[in-house]
């Protein structure tokens, strides 16, 4: 079963920038913020709907607010003591839960990437495409 990927496309830019305009998360990033309800937590704090298979987006205030939220996320995984971390990504309809595997590092890494181009995007003070 295929994880599902995210894209957060710079709604300012046109490929033309220096800038990217678009930033790709991988079905594993993407799969694991939901699993650990990062979304359901900055939606109820922002009054923001980020739902699954679904586009919204977001202005330049809520794109500071996600950087912010990202940046205290990216904190915890720093602390955990575990090197793998293990999630569920998908529940099947007789009940089986399907799980997948992620380093810390390869976590790290992309969030961090994830939050530097938030962070360049709040400096332009562009509204970006949330697509989940």
């Amino acid at each position: 079963m295929r994880m599902q990927i995210s894209r957060i496309t710079n709604l300012s830019l046109d490929g033309s920038s220096p800038n990217s305009p678009e930033f790709e998360m991988s079905g594993v990033l993407s799969e694991w913020l939901f699993s650990i309800d990062f979304w359901r937590k900055f939606n109820s704090e922002n009054g923001t709907m980020f739902d699954q298979f679904e586009e919204d987006e977001a202005d330049v205030s809520v794109v500071r607010n996600l950087a912010a939220a990202l940046t205290k996320l990216t904190a915890s995984v720093e602390d955990s003591e575990r090197d793998v971390l293990e999630f569920a990504f998908r529940r099947l309809p007789d009940g089986t839960v399907i799980t997948a595997k992620a380093t810390k590092e390869s976590l790290l890494e992309e969030l961090k990437s994830l939050t530097q181009f938030l962070d360049a995007s709040a400096v332009l003070k562009t509204t970006l495409l949330l697509s989940l």
